[in-house]
Parts: structure tokens; C-alpha cells; sequence
């Protein structure tokens, strides 16, 4: 009988770890503690006819903790960072987060990212160091704070609504702030729209957001 001829040996391979669907209720507009759970390099989209299609990105998916009565710790919330030029303000704003707030600990997080480049897994897919900073994607443990808004939006494709949940601004940590004996900056504003539209393309991404919009 004829066999299927594989080109790869999964034999010694490693299992990738499973991350179970989120089935409670989604966590209304608001700031919420966390952690930075997962942080990786993707593309911008090729489908959303963007000028700036192809060119590197960030997934940003930050794990909430401590939320009141624990209703929503475990919920696991994205945000894009487009790594472009007019995307820098907010990829300052997410290293910014990382940090206790103070401008000692900002200007070094800047030059580890910018500069000495972060580490990142063999795969080039997961980010493991910024500098001092372990990220170690896809189990970080780093503490963050994110500014989250749920709102409905409409599928063209399938004519249905439903709520959606994305970052709208990272903010610094208590918690880091806590480690560190620091005091933090003061807390930044979330980025407003700048369209309120609330139709989204047929191909549009759930996992997109705000802060890293690929148009």
C-alpha cells in the first residue's frame, strides 16, 4: 500500500502548548492588571490594502490578573504594534508599560529595542529578551497594565454582531512599580479613534487592534 512521503521528523519534536478557548463573559471597557503573555513578530496584512502591507509587526497578548472577584483573570486580550514610522508613539507607549515608569528605566528599555534589538526564539517568532527585560513568549510573566474597550462590530461577511474586546492603550503596572519601589508616571490617557465606524471587513482580524490598525 502506498505511503504518504513526509518531508519533516516530528519524532524528537516538542508539543505545542495548548491554550484553552475563553468561554466566560468578556470583560467590559476598562484598564486591567496583567501580564505579558505572549509577545511575537507577525506581518502586516497583505488584505487591507495598506501601504505599509508586508512590513513587520508585533502581536501583543496580554493575560489578565487580578481582576475584581477573579471574573475575568485568565482572559487573554490582543493588541497589534505595527513597526513602522507612524506606529512608534505606540510601541513607546507598550515599553513604556514594561518599565516602573521612571525615565531611567524607559530610556534603557528604548535602547535595548531600538538598538541592541530584542532576542527572540529559533523560530524568529517569539520575542524572549528586550534587554534586561525577559519576555520569554509565549509564557511571559512580565507585569502590564492595558486599557481595554468592548464594543460590538459588524462582519460584513457573515451579518452578524458581536462584541469585541481589543487594547486601546498599555499603561504601567502597579505591579512593576511594586518590584521596582519606584513610583509610576502618570497614567496615560487611551488613544481616542480616529474613525467610529463600526462595520469591519469581511477578512477583518479579531485579534487586531486599535494601536496596531494595519491601514
Amino acid at each position: 500500500m502506498p505511503k504518504f512521503d513526509l518531508s519533516i521528523n516530528g519524532v524528537t519534536g516538542d508539543v505545542a502548548a495548548p491554550r484553552e478557548a475563553w468561554g466566560g463573559e468578556l470583560p467590559p471597557t476598562g484598564s486591567y492588571e496583567g501580564v505579558l503573555k505572549i509577545l511575537s513578530v507577525d506581518v502586516i496584512s497583505q488584505t487591507g490594502g495598506s501601504k505599509y502591507a508586508g512590513q513587520p509587526k508585533l502581536r501583543v497578548g496580554v493575560e489578565l490578573r487580578n481582576t475584581k472577584d477573579g471574573k475575568y483573570d485568565g482572559y487573554l486580550a490582543w493588541g497589534n504594534l505595527n513597526l513602522i514610522d507612524p506606529g512608534i508613539p505606540f510601541v513607546n507607549q507598550f515599553l513604556l508599560a514594561l518599565t516602573d515608569g521612571s525615565d531611567a528605566q524607559f530610556e534603557k528599555i528604548k535602547k535595548a529595542f531600538y538598538v541592541a534589538k530584542p532576542n527572540t526564539d529559533e523560530r524568529k517568532k517569539h520575542i524572549l529578551k528586550i534587554g534586561a527585560w525577559n519576555v520569554n513568549s509565549p509564557e511571559g510573566e512580565l507585569p502590564i497594565k492595558v486599557s481595554l474597550t468592548n464594543k460590538p462590530f459588524y462582519n460584513t461577511k457573515t451579518q452578524q454582531t458581536t462584541d469585541q474586546v481589543r487594547v486601546e492603550a498599555y499603561l504601567v503596572s502597579e505591579m512593576a512599580v511594586k518590584r521596582s519601589g519606584g513610583s509610576a508616571a502618570p497614567a496615560e490617557e487611551p488613544v481616542e479613534e480616529e474613525t467610529s465606524s463600526v462595520e469591519v471587513d469581511a477578512d477583518y482580524d479579531d485579534d487586531d487592534d486599535l494601536l496596531g490598525d494595519d491601514e
